[in-house]
């Protein structure tokens, strides 16, 4: 728990060397304790946003945008000993404009905050935050927390349609 481990992705998974980030799925398989996982550039310091928060017992998995190393790798750091499975699903090259961020709580609606009820939308400022003011497109990580049922979150621009597929389950 709280150890670092270095994980080598470029020149795995098809992922290049000099990819500037990959995009990973962690899975903690079934854990002893509640906790959680982060994933970071290795080298700097771990950030407070978690790609997967797991329960005793549970098998769950994350997707998240990491930046990578000069040497090509990705950190992990565990809150308790686990077993994980990290899977890549893609990258972006050294000339591509992704610049990776860490915003925590962006969106907070565990108490003081409001509950966001069934059916309903949530706009979400991204433009207002500094550092995406001129962004076209953001990655985001979105978490359930004390939800009261079953049910799904699914992001998409406002303006529109909410699509069938979900996001969150």
């Amino acid at each position: 728990a709280n150890t670092e481990l270095q994980l080598p992705v470029s020149g795995r998974a098809g992922i290049p060397a000099g990819a500037e980030a990959a995009v990973v799925n962690v899975t903690v398989v079934n854990p002893r304790a509640n906790g959680y996982v982060q994933a970071y550039r290795c080298g700097s310091a771990a950030n407070v946003v978690t790609v997967v928060n797991h329960a005793s017992g549970t098998t769950r998995g994350g997707m998240g945008v990491v930046a990578l190393d000069s040497a090509g790798s990705l950190c992990l750091k565990a809150s308790q000993p686990v077993i994980v499975i990290v899977d890549a699903w893609g990258y972006f090259p050294a000339d591509s404009s992704v610049v990776p961020q860490v915003i925590p709580g962006l969106v907070e609606t565990r108490p003081p905050g409001i509950r966001l009820k069934a059916r309903s939308s949530l706009p979400v400022p991204i433009h207002s935050i500094p550092q995406l003011s001129g962004a076209r497109s953001v990655v985001l990580n979105i978490t359930s927390a004390a939800a009261v049922a079953n049910g799904f979150v699914t992001a998409y621009p406002c303006g529109t349609l909410r699509p069938a597929a979900a996001t969150l389950n």
